[in-house]
Parts: structure tokens; C-alpha cells; sequence
């Protein structure tokens, strides 16, 4: 299931995979210029990213509800 909370505050998307309750992946997709939609098949690109601790744990708390 992917489960997904659009935050406004935010500029790039970070996009986190939690499995059992494990951080298996974490990704930030950027827009092309021009663009503000950041989805890949219209020319956005992923990123591989290091989270912080803050992400990390918000993203395990996130993955519990």
C-alpha cells in the first residue's frame, strides 16, 4: 500500500519506503525546469537521499498508523 500526505511547506518531494517496519529507501524527485509536477515519465528526475533523524523517525511513526 503506499500512503502519501502532501506537506506545502515542502519544495522537493521526499519519498520514503517503509517494509516491516524498516526504512528500505528513500528518494527526492525533482521537477524539470518549468515544471512543477515532479513525476518521472514527464521529465522529473529521483534522487537516492540520506534522511535525517527527524525523517527517519517520521517516516517509521508514519508507517505504524
Amino acid at each position: 500500500m503506499l500512503v502519501q500526505e502532501f506537506i506545502k511547506k515542502q519544495k522537493v518531494p521526499i519519498f520514503v519506503f517503509v517494509v516491516d517496519g524498516q526504512i528500505v529507501g528513500a528518494m527526492k524527485r525533482q521537477a524539470k525546469e518549468g515544471e512543477f509536477r515532479s513525476n518521472l515519465h514527464r521529465g522529473g528526475k529521483a534522487t537516492v537521499i540520506q534522511l535525517t533523524a527527524e525523517e527517519r523517525a517520521t517516516a517509521i511513526k508514519s508507517a505504524k498508523n
